[in-house]
């Protein structure tokens, strides 16, 4: 029997924030958690051989490039994800940036970077992925690609990736100054009308809203468009609700008489 939505969401959360490698432990705290993993989310809609061949490519750069193994898994839909432990956790801050220095070196067409947001729930393995019309097991790979059974399992057949394998440069620039060229603070301003109606005279108004407020005026018919910009605009000016009801029924009001 399928579970609901929100135990779905409770059992994703509580396996991803408190199962970690073997000797880690959670560094979950308010509201700013720590990750212990990267995670990466290779989808293509139309080909997924697509995705497969990017997501193996990258796996082996991994490998090769930081002695790190992942853990891979098919979403049970159109792709791929890629779990790379860490020897540590990291903040939210460090996550994204080990995120987009990973992926740097390619030209890649199929990762999700919307995966980078940090309160994004991952799929766990070995769940349903419910789609309209379809459902597919979510399943743990081996290095070939081919399923793996859950039993056979462990977090300690996967060498971390170690942090100070990943060079990441901060480059520290000092800004320019502002230079002030004009300073008007001194200078003695123009106070707008203070009914609505002397808008459509007033060369402080910008020119649309001039047109709007005549038009308001005269025929007292604007369209949709006319009305929401004209309201918007009164109440930037710091004009309020009741100033503008008063100014549409004086404006009809008058117009009902004539």
């Amino acid at each position: 029997m399928l579970s609901t939505k929100t135990d779905d969401i409770k059992r994703r959360l509580f396996y991803y924030s408190m199962a970690g490698p073997p000797g880690f432990e959670p560094g979950i705290s308010g509201s700013n958690p720590e990750h212990h993993y990267l995670y990466f989310d290779f989808d293509s809609e139309g080909n997924i051989g697509i995705a497969r061949d990017e997501a193996k490519q990258f796996i082996q750069y991994l490998r090769d490039r930081f002695s790190c193994d992942s853990v891979v898994v098919f979403s049970g839909c159109k792709g791929y994800n890629v779990i790379v432990l860490l020897n540590k956790p990291v903040s939210y801050d460090v996550y994204r940036v080990l995120w987009l220095t990973l992926t740097s070196p390619f030209t890649f067409h199929t990762p999700d970077s919307k995966v980078l947001d940090p309160w994004r729930v991952h799929r766990i393995p070995y769940t349903y992925n419910v789609k309209p019309g379809r459902r597919r097991l979510t399943r743990i790979l081996k290095s070939d690609f081919t399923p793996m059974r859950s039993e056979d399992f462990s977090w300690e057949n996967y060498g971390p990736l170690k942090l100070n394998n990943v060079k990441i440069y901060r480059i520290e620039v000092d800004l320019p100054k502002v230079k002030v060229i004009y300073d008007s603070s001194n200078q003695v301003r123009e106070s707008l009308p203070g009914k609505i109606e002397d808008f459509a005279d007033c060369n402080l108004v910008p020119p649309c809203i001039r047109n709007v407020v005549e038009a308001m005026v005269k025929s007292g018919e604007l369209d949709h468009y006319q009305r929401m910009a004209l309201a918007l605009y009164l109440k930037w000016v710091d004009f309020t609700i009741n100033d503008v009801v008063e100014f549409s029924e004086n404006t009809l009001r008058t117009l009902t008489k004539e």
